[in-house]
């Protein structure tokens, strides 16, 4: 199987080091997987330091030139291209996704391509953001009764794949025609316009942290939504470590055997949502000591 990463060079470098640490994790779980990197750039002394770095550690690293200023906006090209740049099957995981459990299941014997619902919620619960909703009013698209988060997915090597590939390019350099830069209005609206038979994956597959409390026990893959400082994550502090080249490997190694994505470790709450009971208990049992 290959995993598949789209990066682009902002000059900045977290979305590389991210790209890297999540690679890093998938390592050690299925070593003989292939890592295919897209990115709009050549690799020369000229792109930044942690783009080499994940651009090395690929087992092949496909170069697309774009005309297009914005780093994001490349990167969202380079995605709602990939199904018709790469061979084979392959599972897109984004760059603030990371693997943490075997993934044998999750891509044996499909034909279909898979997604996580967004923020895991069923459509009974979610509801379109209103901005999303005026982008949809706005080019005459039908409001899917799913709505699928596009960080993590299995794309196979079908034609029904190829035909979705090819329809959410097209539609997603529609929408930003309107100022829209983002991915997942428009593949939904393909999804919805080619009718196609998207597979829901379990949330494990695509667990999504937000600032609230999050409720998996050992994900598959554990899917940031934000990585500044302020969401309380662990990830800021690891990705900060790896742009520095100060790698502390214990922030990785416990993230990894753990799987906990905050940095309060003294939440009840938040222990209880990862299943971590012992843990909770302990804190409880610390709390009621210090009274």
């Amino acid at each position: 199987m290959q995993a598949v990463y789209v990066i682009t060079d902002s000059g900045a470098g977290t979305y590389p080091a991210m790209a890297w640490l999540s690679v890093q994790c998938l390592r050690r779980l299925h070593p003989n997987w292939r890592v295919v990197v897209l990115t709009d750039c050549i690799v020369t002394d000229a792109v930044s330091p942690m783009l080499k770095k994940i651009c090395g550690c690929a087992d092949e690293v496909i170069h697309r030139e774009i005309s297009l200023e914005n780093a994001s906006l490349r990167s969202r090209w380079l995605k709602t291209s990939m199904r018709s740049l790469i061979s084979g099957d392959f599972l897109f995981i984004d760059c603030d996704a990371f693997p943490l459990s075997a993934l044998d299941k999750l891509v044996t014997c499909r034909r279909q391509v898979c997604a996580a619902l967004d923020l895991n919620l069923p459509p009974r619960q979610f509801s379109l953001h209103p901005q999303i909703k005026k982008i949809y009013d706005d080019l005459g698209w039908h409001v899917p009764a799913r709505y699928f988060n596009s960080g993590v997915m299995f794309w196979p090597d079908t034609a029904e794949a190829a035909a979705l590939g090819e329809r959410w390019h097209q539609l997603w350099k529609k929408s930003i025609e309107i100022g829209c830069t983002q991915d997942q209005p428009s593949l939904n609206a393909a999804i919805e316009d080619l009718g196609t038979n998207v597979k829901v994956l379990p949330r494990r597959y695509n667990a999504m942290v937000e600032r609230k409390s999050w409720g998996y026990r050992r994900p598959a893959i554990l899917h940031f939504l934000k990585h500044d400082s302020a969401v309380d994550t662990v990830l800021h502090d690891i990705v900060e470590d790896t742009l520095r080249a100060t790698e502390h490997p214990e922030l990785l190694d416990d993230f990894f055997a753990t799987g906990y994505p905050w940095v309060n470790r003294n939440s009840v709450s938040r222990q209880l949502s990862c299943g971590n009971y012992v843990a909770a208990l302990k804190v409880l049992f610390k709390k009621a000591l210090s009274r």
